[in-house]
């Protein structure tokens, strides 16, 4: 269960930086990539922690 707590605050910090780098330069084509991979480390976080309970 530990490293599902620390997978999940690592998603919370690197969903911290996207959103400090949209609203410092606006949403740019080099951010096409890192959302992707946030979109798809959220959704298997999610389906990690579902199947834990």
């Amino acid at each position: 269960m530990k490293g599902l707590a620390v997978a999940k605050a690592v998603y919370y910090v690197l969903v911290f930086c996207w959103l400090m780098q949209v609203t410092m330069q606006g949403y740019t084509r080099a951010l096409i990539v890192p959302t992707v991979v946030l979109i798809v480390y959220g959704l298997l976080l999610n389906y990690k922690m579902r199947n834990k309970q």
